[in-house]
């Protein structure tokens, strides 16, 4: 649900470069990557805001209710739908909003969907990959180097920046379906395109944050994708709502993470590993920071050669230290925490997601 609301975020952003003379030219890797992204807003830290918890008499006695029953294994905290539902849905929001993009005159590509949309890799702390680093370090040479002939162009980064395309002329190849279709379009037709598809600020429906830190969250109303959420989900405000009790939750979950004394402990061991490895480094994305200065410093290949080592320690200390999967233990005791203390806001959540799908189902049969 609060996909597209990110969706619509990342656009605008989009929006705002090609405003300065840069057109998007892998859109669709960014709509690709929102997809996959359940929630979204601009609240950064939870208040007492509890929007959409169910008033069934299933969550009022939940508390108190053994019941040896399994429980539904649900993508996770934002998403309480099994997998399969969860693909249907993302699947459906999209094929709705290339119809109506259709019915206002554009062409709305629909992203390719994994068949497991969902699998993640293992969360972790560090900025390095472990599995990664002997090979392609933090990554920073295969962005900064243009992509050899035959290479998908879409991979590639120009003058450090990723996914525009820079001076490439109008009919160009990107390696991207959507951007070659945006590609195709002056100034004035992608930013039309644009508004079509998010709506515009004129249109806007807010909920103020509320509470300390609590951050607005808002949708442009006239866009495709508020358009397609008010079909499958009714009342957009209600929606807004359950982005900002996510906020909330996610908050609450990395506050309960970063004041662990055993995730504090995990974090020093990493910084003293990489000290004695003669890297004085201040945050966990020190040795990124020094990799990227060798490009600055340094011929290209000494600068790899550079990068590699650093990650490669990097990756070592991480190990060594424990650091991610502390965390990631961390985060799963929180995460249960968060599933028995907003039990009747979750089953209020999961409810109306299960009426989204159905309705979905209904939308699509009527085409």
């Amino acid at each position: 649900m609060a996909v597209e609301r990110m969706l619509t975020t990342t656009v605008g952003r989009l929006a705002a470069l090609g405003s300065h003379g840069r057109r998007p030219r892998t859109l669709l890797a960014l709509l690709a990557m929102t997809l996959l992204l359940v929630a979204c807003t601009s609240q950064t830290s939870g208040t007492s805001n509890r929007p959409v918890e169910s008033t069934s008499e299933e969550a009022a006695t939940s508390t108190s209710v053994t019941t040896d029953a399994p429980k539904p294994s649900f993508v996770g905290i934002s998403t309480r739908l099994v997998a399969d539902d969860a693909r249907f849905l993302l699947v459906a929001q999209q094929t709705l909003i290339a119809r109506c993009m259709e019915e206002r005159g554009f062409l709305y590509i629909i992203p390719e969907i994994p068949e497991d949309p969902f699998d993640q890799p293992d969360r972790r702390w560090t900025v390095v990959v472990p599995e990664t680093a002997a090979e392609t370090g933090y990554g920073l040479y295969a962005r900064l180097v243009p992509p050899a002939e035959g290479d998908d162009p879409s991979q590639g980064f120009q003058n450090g920046v990723s996914d525009f395309e820079g001076d490439m002329p109008p009919g160009t190849d990107t390696g991207d379906p959507h951007g070659d279709y945006l590609n195709t379009l002056s100034e004035d037709e992608m930013q039309a395109w644009m508004a079509a598809l998010t709506g515009t600020a004129d249109h806007a429906t807010v909920v103020p944050g509320e509470g300390e830190g609590g951050g607005d969250a808002f949708i442009f109303t006239d866009g495709c994708v508020a358009q397609v959420e008010g079909a499958l989900y009714g009342d957009v405000v209600a929606l807004l709502k359950t982005d900002q009790l996510i906020a909330q939750i996610r908050g609450e979950q990395s506050e309960r993470v970063a004041s662990d004394p055993r995730f504090g402990e995990a974090k020093r061991e990493w910084f003293r590993c990489m000290s004695a490895e003669g890297f004085d480094v201040e945050t966990f994305g020190g040795g990124y920071d020094l990799a990227q200065s060798g490009y600055e410093e340094l011929p290209l290949e000494e600068a790899r050669v550079f990068e590699i080592e650093i990650a490669t320690i990097d990756a070592a200390c991480a190990k060594d230290s424990g650091v991610n999967r502390v965390f990631r233990e961390l985060l799963a005791e929180a995460d249960e925490h968060m599933e028995e203390e907003y039990v009747g806001e979750l089953l209020g959540l999961q409810e109306l997601q299960e009426q989204a799908v159905l309705r979905a189902k209904e939308l699509l049969a009527d085409g």
